[in-house]
């Protein structure tokens, strides 16, 4: 097996911490999405549109505080543990690169 350059280490490391980082805001982005859009949907049912609160009102926010602290309980701990297992990967950003033939222009003779 080929040992690595510290530059190469180094490459693959930062590619790993940038894998981590993009994966973190797309499951941050997920949670409070999917919280947002329930909460526009449904939020009349504990008040969340200006309305004065009824008892049923307060309960049904008590219970979406408590699904909402889930959410982000869990999604932040499976965060967690895909970000510690992809530190047993070997991860090389493989950049974005496109190559453009160049072609000379016509010469017009006239």
């Amino acid at each position: 097996m080929k040992r690595l350059s510290k530059d190469d280490e180094a490459y693959r490391k930062r590619s790993r911490e940038l894998l981590k980082e993009l994966f973190e805001k797309s499951a941050k982005t997920i949670m409070v999405g999917a919280l947002s859009k329930l909460e526009e949907e449904m939020g009349h049912l504990w008040g969340a549109d200006g309305s004065s609160m009824t008892t049923e009102m307060i309960e049904n926010k008590k219970s979406f505080d408590a699904v909402r602290k889930y959410i982000f309980d869990n999604g932040h701990n499976q965060i967690n543990l895909i970000k510690d297992e992809l530190d047993n990967y070997d991860v090389t950003w493989l950049r974005y690169q496109l190559n453009m033939k160049v072609k000379p222009r016509p010469t017009q003779e006239g």
